[in-house]
């Protein structure tokens, strides 16, 4: 994941599957940056994601149906043209691949995230 970007959301704690997750970026090489809803989350996440060199924080409202409410649509048919279906659940990707999954497979998912996530942001 050298080189590679990502947005972590739904990091609760140090606990949580997404800071497993971060973790496991970050020591791939990743650069990560994390969203938080809420001061409550945000005093939880800044320290988290300042241990793996994070300086970006977004407070996202998610309960706002208005918010980056075109990003959905626009990431679906960036991946589409990449003849990879992979459907954004709201403004989020949520991935979890099988167990049966190549590494040269998953690193073609990861590479088209990339991809679709510069073009749209």
């Amino acid at each position: 994941m050298q080189g590679k970007r990502g947005l972590i959301m739904g990091v609760a704690n140090d606990r949580s599957i997404a800071w497993g997750i971060a973790r496991a970026m970050h020591e791939a090489g990743a650069q990560l940056a994390f969203s938080y809803q809420g001061d409550n989350f945000g005093k939880r996440v800044q320290p988290l994601a300042e241990s793996l060199g994070s300086d970006i924080l977004l407070d996202v409202d998610v309960t706002d149906a208005g918010y980056l409410s075109d990003l959905a649509p626009r990431m679906k048919a960036g991946f589409l043209q990449r003849d990879i279906l992979l459907r954004p659940l709201g403004n989020t990707i949520y991935l979890m691949p099988p167990y049966c999954m190549t590494q040269d497979q998953l690193d073609r998912i990861l590479t088209a995230i990339d991809e679709v996530l510069t073009e749209v942001l």
